[in-house]
Parts: C-alpha cells; sequence; structure tokens
C-alpha cells in the first residue's frame, strides 16, 4: 500500500496509528475498506482514492447494517442513541 494512499485511511477514518493494532473491530473495518475500495483499483491519483475513499465511509456509515449495534447502521444507532440521551435530559 503507498504511503499516500496508508495516511489518507488513516485519517479519514480517524484512527491515531500508535494506538495498539490489535483491536479486532478495527482490522476488520480494515480489512473491507481493503477489499471494496483499496485491491479493486491500482491508484495512481491521491485525489481520486481520497474522494472513493470518502464515498465508501459515507455508505458503510448509512447503508450497511452492523451486528454489534443490533443491526442498524452507525447513522441509525447514533440517532436513536442521541434520541435516548435527549429524553434522558
Amino acid at each position: 500500500m503507498k504511503t499516500w494512499m496508508r495516511d489518507a485511511l488513516l485519517r479519514s477514518l480517524g484512527i491515531d496509528e500508535d494506538l495498539d493494532e490489535g483491536n479486532a473491530d478495527t482490522e476488520r473495518v480494515f480489512r473491507t475498506l481493503k477489499e471494496d475500495v483499496v485491491w479493486t483499483v491500482d491508484w495512481q491519483d491521491p485525489f481520486e482514492f481520497q474522494s472513493e475513499l470518502e464515498c465508501w465511509i459515507s455508505n458503510y456509515n448509512s447503508d450497511f447494517s452492523h451486528k454489534s449495534l443490533n443491526y442498524r447502521t452507525p447513522v441509525q444507532f447514533m440517532a436513536h442513541f442521541s434520541l435516548k440521551e435527549i429524553s434522558m435530559a
């Protein structure tokens, strides 16, 4: 993986590269991302890659349900969580 590609991934996902990379959830997201975006094209243009990465992240958060979130998308989970917080106040 090219350095600019790795840096874009870490920056876009908000991952601190100094953290222990043993986290299974983070590893799984990275694998899915690589299978869907990184390995599908021989990326030469960092701007094109960044654009595709941002699109993938948006789709991942709004279109894919996650078992760990009770089969909700991250967007649905956060909306539900926010409503719970408001009602408890």
